[in-house]
């Protein structure tokens, strides 16, 4: 049986969510688990999570993850330093760079992983910059029914269109939990949440 992360639990409490049921195996936020821990290599991490009921056989569901990939791409600019650019141009620019990035080739150093879970798209980075450093970095983006499933009683018309929670640190790495206010976002259909994790290994 695997344990809760408390890093990605206080993140989710942190931005009014309840996380208990939601990390455990087949579970909406079960991907940190993996994502958190080192790995040699990336087919290990996909493997895992197939087991967790992600999909990697995602060439019929291009659109969905490319959608996917955009918002993780346009909450990364507007939680970061924004420079002032309106969400119709970061929407065209991450596009192009999601429509660029499915069809990034793997080189030994560094390899993607596109899964998906009903339509949940997760995005699983596996990177060796130095042959004793190892980085993993999973990017997800849950739908608004999934973190539904999760979710308190929001009041959606006092929260911004995207409202990130604390970054959480610990020995396993940093989690980022985004949570993205459709009515605020309107017309466009985001989804419901945007999570990060990001871990690095010092291999022996």
């Amino acid at each position: 049986m695997r344990h809760r992360h408390p890093a990605v639990a206080m993140t989710f409490v942190a931005v009014a969510m309840t996380s208990t049921a939601a990390l455990g195996a087949g579970q909406p936020l079960d991907f940190a688990q993996t994502c958190l821990r080192y790995e040699a290599d990336i087919e290990t991490i996909a493997d895992t999570l197939s087991r967790d009921g992600w999909k990697q056989d995602v060439d019929a569901d291009a659109d969905a993850v490319i959608t996917g990939l955009i918002w993780i791409g346009v909450t990364d600019y507007f939680t970061t330093d924004t420079g002032g650019e309106t969400l119709e141009t970061i929407l065209a620019l991450k596009a192009k760079t999601a429509a660029a990035l499915v069809r990034k080739k793997d080189i030994p150093q560094s390899k993607g992983r596109f899964l998906m879970r009903g339509e949940d798209v997760l995005y699983v980075m596996w990177r060796q910059p130095a042959i004793s450093i190892t980085e993993i970095e999973c990017h997800a983006a849950l739908s608004a029914d999934t973190v539904r499933d999760m979710s308190l009683d929001l009041d959606l018309a006092s929260r911004p269109a995207f409202d990130q929670g604390p970054t959480e640190i610990s020995k396993d790495g940093r989690v980022n939990v985004t949570l993205l206010n459709a009515e605020k976002l309107a017309p466009h259909t985001p989804p419901g949440a945007v999570v990060q994790t990001y871990h690095t290994s010092r291999n022996q």
